[in-house]
């Protein structure tokens, strides 16, 4: 081999010589590369050997949708190792104009930049949102022809209401804990001038101007009943069959004198000194006892024979009330 060499001219050892040093690049091959990738939130890194950003996505199996980008990090201007490359998603848009909607996909940060990427020709001051803002996903971009103007107008949100339930407070009670605020926005509506010379009128959007706050209200569940006091709470409900007597002047089993609320109950069932609520009698003490009074039968202290005539012999509720 090596005499051949010899005998050979030297511009052939010399072509033999580049296509030897060259046959690496010929065949595609080069030193692998450190390639950070960051998309949607996440980061990859992986060792290729690609020279074209499309083919290391592909290697990375990141997908390119239509409208989407790469570019590099700021500091970086060519494929090499350690360099990171961006993944930029193109949001959806669509463009209302003369009654046409068009959808777009672009990746430019602003409404104005957007609409000049694709040649969408208007006046700055007749497009709504306006050009300076942010272009965001599902957008809608109205663009005004010379029959159409837009219409401003200040408006609140309805205060809505938030409740909790809190089992501290009796049931049916509320206490407000936030006032809150009701949200301020801007409406804009689209005036289309009609033939007959009238405007119809089309809403476009919402502006928040300012964010409200929920009004914030405790709402009580607790086991209780409404009285002329308000609501009491009660710890148990019985339903007892309730006579009724009249002794002026007589004294309890409680040593106490008889009157309007110190009412007859079996101990055994509802014990002397227990406090509770009666509808369409009210507010009693349990302070006496009776040879009648078994079980569930409670007899009512009232103002007079006449009452206890009317009042004879019925069931009724009994909230044993908490202490």
């Amino acid at each position: 081999m090596l005499r051949r060499l010899k005998r050979a001219p030297l511009h052939c050892v010399l072509l033999w010589v580049m296509l030897v040093l060259m046959t690496p690049f010929l065949i595609g091959f080069s030193t692998p590369k450190r390639i950070l990738i960051k998309y949607d939130g996440k980061e990859k890194e992986i060792s290729t050997t690609f020279t074209a950003a499309r083919a290391i996505l592909e290697e990375a199996k990141i997908k390119l949708n239509k409208g989407d980008v790469w570019e590099f990090e700021e500091g970086h201007k060519e494929l090499k190792d350690g360099c990171v490359l961006h993944v930029v998603r193109a949001h959806s848009f669509q463009v209302v104009y003369k009654g046409q909607t068009t959808k777009y996909r672009s990746t430019k940060k602003t409404v104005a930049e957007a609409l000049k990427s694709f040649g969408v020709r208007h006046k700055g001051d007749r497009i709504y949102p306006h050009g300076h803002t942010k272009l965001k996903e599902g957008m809608t971009i109205y663009v005004l022809d010379k029959k159409e103007h837009m219409h401003l107008e200040d408006a609140e949100a309805e205060l809505v209401t938030t409740y909790i339930d809190d089992k501290r407070l009796a049931a049916g009670a509320e206490v407000v804990e936030k006032h809150g605020k009701p949200a301020k926005f801007k409406i804009v509506t689209k005036m289309v001038k009609q033939p007959d010379g009238s405007h119809k009128a089309i809403e476009v959007g919402r502006v928040e101007l300012e964010p409200g706050e929920n009004r914030v209200v405790r709402r009580g569940v607790a086991k209780s009943v409404k009285t002329s006091r308000g609501y009491q709470r009660y710890a148990k409900k019985l339903i007892c069959e309730a006579t009724a007597y009249y002794e002026p002047g007589g004294l309890t089993a409680s040593g106490t004198r008889t009157r309007y609320g110190a009412i007859a109950t079996d101990p055994r069932f509802i014990p002397l000194g227990t406090k509770m609520y009666i509808p369409g009698y009210g507010f009693a003490v349990a302070e006496d006892t009776g040879g009648a009074i078994k079980g569930h039968v409670i007899d009512l202290y009232l103002n007079s024979e006449a009452e206890c005539i009317q009042w004879g012999r019925r069931n009724v509720e009994v909230y044993i009330l908490e202490d």
